[in-house]
């Protein structure tokens, strides 16, 4: 697999390969020093250089395949401990190559084998990747690593965008959708069963989708009914309908028994006049005037 990149979109980088797959930007092919890939590093205070792509471990005994070469001076040995002078050691799984503090701001030449990691794509229009868990979910390593992609910029997808797990929306902001119709339970067989209820529902707590605290508005299609749903602080105290409209044709309001009823009624005010419901017990239509309950028939 071929990967194409257009070079008005991506600049300054180190970037790219897959896996197995290399790239000419800023590497060459040096074969005298035995590995595909050869970049000046200048040893950093931290004694730890990062390389630009993830290096192949081609064996685990000496020469693991990376190779270090002083320049100007001679070729650097590795080794499996903590380095002393003129000593190098390789860190596969990081992509690091660590030296001793007395060779800090020596040049030297990193050769190695890339496996195709993308990393430290220097360019705000490109795609940021973590480095161990691309290669890891690459190589088979670590069969359940994932791959994290940070986009600092607007993303255009011109085909379909397929998301097989949960998507979370972070931001506290008014969700724009130009779409004037929005589909639930899409993708459902025609002769297929369809789901008992769907709709919207208000997390008013930390609990999970369902909880007593999170009011909905609701499809039943059991009864081919809308339900504005309570919550388990509604006059009924668990969730029941407080408003029903039957697809049949039909409204149906809150139905209260008498002493549902009378727990409602001592909270309501002036401000809830003209609030209705129906009273099971008595198979009345009762209200609130502002002042009082009233029995509207």
């Amino acid at each position: 697999m071929a990967l194409q990149l257009d070079p008005s979109l991506i600049t300054e980088t180190d970037l790219l390969t897959l896996h197995d797959q290399h790239t000419v930007a800023e590497e060459h092919v040096v074969p005298a020093i035995g590995a595909e890939f050869l970049s000046t590093y200048l040893i950093p205070a931290s004694k730890v250089v990062t390389l630009r792509e993830q290096p192949k471990q081609q064996q685990l005994t000496i020469p693991t395949g990376t190779t270090v070469v002083q320049v100007p001076g001679g070729p650097f040995v590795e080794v499996f401990s903590t380095p002393a002078v003129g000593q190098f050691l390789v860190n596969y799984a990081n992509g690091t190559v660590s030296f001793n503090v007395a060779d800090v701001g020596k040049s030297v030449l990193v050769g190695y084998t890339a496996l195709g990691s993308i990393v430290r794509a220097r360019h705000v229009n490109n795609i940021s990747i973590p480095f161990v868990p691309f290669y890891n979910k690459l190589d088979g390593i670590v069969p359940d690593g994932g791959v994290d992609f940070t986009f600092p910029n607007d993303v255009t997808v011109t085909g379909d965008l397929n998301v097989l797990g949960i998507v979370n929306k972070l931001v506290s902001e008014v969700l724009n959708l130009t779409d004037n119709i929005l589909l639930l339970n899409s993708g459902l067989a025609i002769d297929g069963p369809a789901l008992s209820s769907a709709g919207i529902e208000v997390a008013r707590s930390v609990n999970p989708q369902g909880d007593l605290t999170h009011p909905q508005l609701l499809w039943s299609e059991t009864d081919s009914v809308w339900g504005f749903n309570s919550t388990s602080a509604g006059p009924t105290g668990t969730r029941n309908p407080l408003l029903r409209v039957y697809d049949k044709g039909g409204v149906q309001v809150t139905k209260l028994t008498t002493a549902q009823e009378a727990i409602l009624v001592a909270t309501l005010v002036a401000a809830d006049a003209g609030l209705q419901w129906f009273n099971t017990d008595t198979s009345q239509f009762m209200g609130w005037n502002g002042l009082a309950q009233v029995i509207l028939g």
